[in-house]
């Protein structure tokens, strides 16, 4: 969990950024259990809670919704931005962004699926992806359970894959 002191028109604010899984989420369950209050009550004092993680958009959407929030976050290990466009704590004016719905814009900073997936196809066909892998093999190495697989599953800039250190060592 970092906090953040940054001038936004001459005034400081605090904003504080936190990795999901392992971090904002345990280490064991990735449950919510005992933060939503304290996530409240930052809410409360207008500090907002700014999610950087492995996660999908979809993925850091949903934990969003079920605390409340709505400050920008940062998903798929860096690769994307989604924000608000009416958001006045955050100028992401300078940089271009496309349209989500919901009123939310994104940043893309990362590669496009299709470029990962064709990488993927042609160095490491046979390595075991998120996207396009079996789902009982997935189910049984992520430990997810169908709708959490789901969500992983739907990324746009990432390809979590399972390589086999032995080859490609």
């Amino acid at each position: 969990l970092n906090t953040s002191t940054i001038t936004s028109s001459g005034q400081p604010s605090i904003l504080i950024s936190t990795d999901l899984d392992g971090s904002l989420l345990g280490h064991e369950q990735y449950e919510m259990t005992g933060i939503s209050v304290q996530i409240q009550a930052l809410t409360q004092m207008g500090i907002p809670v700014v999610f950087n993680s492995s996660k999908t958009i979809r993925e850091c959407m949903h934990l969003q919704e079920a605390l409340s929030l709505d400050a920008p976050f940062i998903a798929e290990n860096g690769a994307v931005i989604i924000f608000r466009e009416d958001d006045e704590r955050f100028d992401f004016s300078k940089h271009s962004s496309e349209q989500l719905a919901g009123g939310k814009r994104v940043i893309s900073l990362g590669t496009e699926l299709s470029h990962l997936l064709a990488f993927k196809y042609a160095y490491c066909p046979e390595a075991i992806d998120i996207v396009s892998g079996d789902s009982e093999v997935l189910t049984r190495i992520t430990g997810l359970d169908e709708t959490s697989l789901k969500g992983a599953r739907d990324r746009q800039y990432s390809l979590p894959m399972v390589l086999d250190s032995a080859q490609y060592a």
